[in-house]
């Protein structure tokens, strides 16, 4: 709100990655979300929601605006790597990677809150990647839309990408937390 206030040019990343490295037991989900110019990359803020380490990440970004540093810079920080406390890349440097993918124009984000406008345009088609029982526990990912819906699981994707019609005007690629979302659109 600040930002739109002030009138400053931002963009928005949100994603959820664990809180540790996944092999190990008790991960928790961080819901992150990384505000930041958008051509330039300057860090403006963030949030951060869950049950373990989210204090530390909000450290990081802190330090990082601080020293001046940008999106770009986060997906390169070393961080702690331990599996008990901390994945290879963080939810810090995932969320950096994030930003530089949109800063860089490698993909076109659509923010959960414009999801169902935007699934309801004419030629959309949502390709759903989570695996099937991810789907029967959580259910589809927009309630009431009806825009043509293709679950590929992101495992198969590349075994099944003729499935997706040729003709489509825009995918809109989705799952879980967005890391796969991610990964798909790039195959």
């Amino acid at each position: 709100k600040m930002l739109s206030a002030k009138q400053l040019p931002f963009a928005s990343v949100h994603v959820h990655p664990g809180s540790h490295a996944g092999y190990f037991p008790g991960a928790k989900s961080v819901n992150f979300k990384l505000l930041f110019h958008p051509t330039t990359g300057q860090i403006w803020g963030a949030q951060a929601v869950g049950e373990e380490g989210v204090e530390k990440r909000i450290d990081v970004i802190s330090t990082a605006m601080q020293g001046n540093l940008t999106v770009e810079d986060l997906a390169e920080l070393e961080l702690c790597y331990a599996p008990p406390v901390g994945s290879a890349k963080d939810p810090v440097n995932i969320a950096g990677m994030a930003a530089t993918n949109v800063l860089e124009g490698l993909v076109e984000q659509v923010d959960w809150k414009e999801l169902k406008k935007a699934a309801s345009l004419p030629g959309v088609v949502i390709l759903d990647v989570r695996n099937p029982g991810e789907i029967e526990k959580s259910g589809p990912l927009i309630e009431g839309c009806n825009a043509k819906t293709i679950n590929i699981p992101l495992d198969n994707l590349r075994a099944r990408v003729g499935e997706i019609p040729a003709d489509t005007e825009r995918i809109i690629v989705s799952c879980a937390s967005g890391q796969r979302a991610y990964y798909a659109s790039r195959i």
